[in-house]
């Protein structure tokens, strides 16, 4: 069952006993317990199904977390833990009407996130090969994510499909300034 139907459902069960209860087709206590507890019955199902679709995680790392004790020895438990991994940490100087550029190679799924700030005001962008080229050819072009005119932003990008992204950081002001870049991915 689809857990939007579900959610559907639990409204409109919750919808009839209150109806019912107005009506004084059921004493209005029990209308109300009813209602509520079709409004709850359809929120865990629909957590519970919402859940169940989603797509595993890419595992980064395992790590033993407890031991789960046994008759005459424990086991190792493995639980896997995904952790991110930094692909920038560094605070750059920009010089003034210049910018960096970093490139990230992502596979499908995975999340880009982090944060950019400067002392002075920059433009952020995370572009595709194509797009780079037209910004370093003052061209139109399209960020994937990213802000312009400021001092700090965050980055949280879902990759669509394999392949490489560039991450613009754009010095906007009349004198040099430092960036702090840090990405990691999950």
């Amino acid at each position: 069952m689809e857990s939007k139907t579900v959610l559907i459902l639990g409204l409109g069960g919750s919808f009839l006993f209150i109806m019912l209860g107005i009506f004084n087709l059921l004493p209005w206590t029990i209308a109300g317990v009813l209602a509520t507890a079709s409004i709850g019955a359809a929120g865990l199902l629909f957590n519970y199904l919402s859940k169940k679709k989603e797509k595993p995680s890419v595992i980064r790392e395992k790590e033993t977390i407890f031991m789960v004790p046994g008759t005459e020895r424990a086991k190792p438990l493995k639980i896997e833990v995904e952790k991110p991994i930094t692909l920038v940490d560094q605070a750059p100087v920009i010089d003034e009407d210049d910018y960096v550029t970093y490139e990230i190679e992502l596979e499908e799924g995975e999340n880009l996130k982090g944060e950019v700030k400067a002392d002075g005001p920059i433009n952020v962008f995370l572009l595709t090969k194509r797009n780079l080229t037209n910004f370093e050819n003052d061209e139109e072009f399209w960020y994937e994510d990213g802000d312009e005119e400021v001092t700090r932003t965050t980055i949280d990008f879902e990759a669509p499909k394999n392949g490489k992204w560039f991450l613009v950081v754009e010095n906007i002001g009349e004198e040099a300034i430092t960036a702090d870049i840090r990405l990691h991915v999950v």
